[in-house]
């Protein structure tokens, strides 16, 4: 009953005023009752450590303490630069996170809008703006977000599923996803998926192999060379973190088969109740009504992202986030309507 334009500038008119929330108290603690996980009171100081040294002494480096930014470096350098603009404090570090989930937001909405039109892009950013459980880790210095942003970024810069990439792009998103894992190694789950555009990509066999080689080399020579490469320098930081993180998973299938359960069923239900369970439904429902939905190919990928997310989360028990907000990637087909549908 209403125009387009009118209706579409009320959805972007909700969207920024969610967003905008985001920079008001920026110092307030965590809300209490969403997680009872002691991270809260660790990783926003273990995250920040290194540039905030680097302030306070010129150095990024002190033997013996935790120094993360030996491994992952990105979201270091991110808040020294936040803390060069808006000066050292607890709202310096927290900034960094709100600007990467906000841009997490845009490129979400930007590669929805390239299969599903207007609509689609400015209800999923609705959803992932509103949605409080997200709101609150948007406030929370931990680096999470800000892969994510990098990971999805890197599937916008690879052209998405809309038409053929060519080399250039595959590279750059490479880049972009060589820094998400370099901000934080969770980001590896987009590896199979960005495979998968460079295979998509090719129009011939001989093409598609040279995709796949070029993306895989540019990941392989910057991740892979800066890992071995601080190995070496740091071997101590890495033997704490190789325990940290291999260390921590299954040994047996049998541990791992238990655990699979309570990740596809529990642990993605604390992204708020409800917001989980009416994005299968509608997901589900529109698999059922619309061909068009079930033969995109960005349904393939998201649904392969959501797959692959889950799988790494069920390796271990610990509550390796890697921001799964992005089931809510599925609604696009349920709420454009066309007549193909």
């Amino acid at each position: 009953m209403l125009p387009a334009k009118v209706l579409k500038g009320a959805l972007l008119f909700l969207t920024l005023c969610f967003s905008l929330t985001r920079f008001v108290h920026s110092n307030a603690d965590f809300p209490l009752g969403i997680t009872w996980s002691s991270v809260l009171y660790t990783d926003e100081g273990d995250y920040a450590a290194s540039a905030t040294r680097h302030v306070l002494t010129g150095q990024w480096y002190l033997a013996g303490d935790v120094n993360k930014a030996v491994y992952a470096p990105v979201g270091h350098v991110l808040h020294r630069i936040s803390f060069a603009l808006f000066g050292l404090g607890l709202s310096s570090v927290r900034i960094t996170i709100v600007v990467s989930f906000l841009l997490l937001v845009a490129t979400t909405a930007l590669l929805i809008r390239r299969s599903f039109g207007d609509y689609a892009a400015l209800l999923t950013a609705l959803l992932l703006t509103s949605n409080y459980v997200g709101f609150a880790y948007s406030r929370l210095a931990t680096m999470d977000l800000v892969a994510t942003f990098f990971v999805v970024a890197s599937l916008y810069a690879a052209g998405g599923v809309k038409g053929k990439s060519g080399l250039p792009r595959l590279l750059a998103a490479s880049f972009l996803l060589a820094l998400g894992m370099l901000t934080k190694l969770n980001a590896v789950l987009a590896v199979p998926l960005l495979a998968f555009l460079a295979w998509r990509s090719g129009s011939s066999l001989k093409e598609r192999i040279l995709f796949l080689i070029g993306s895989g080399l540019v990941i392989a020579v910057l991740y892979g060379g800066y890992r071995v490469v601080t190995s070496i320098l740091f071997p101590d930081d890495y033997a704490g973190y190789n325990l940290d993180t291999v260390g921590n998973i299954f040994q047996t299938f049998h541990d791992w088969a238990r655990n699979v359960p309570r990740r596809v069923f529990v642990s993605v239900e604390q992204l708020g109740e409800g917001f989980v369970d009416l994005s299968v439904l509608l997901a589900a429902l529109t698999f059922v009504i619309s061909k068009r939905f079930r033969r995109d190919p960005l349904v393939h990928l998201l649904v392969g992202y959501i797959v692959v997310c889950v799988g790494m989360l069920s390796l271990t028990a610990m509550n390796l986030y890697v921001t799964t907000f992005h089931c809510s990637f599925l609604l696009p087909g349920c709420v454009q309507r066309r007549p193909s549908h």
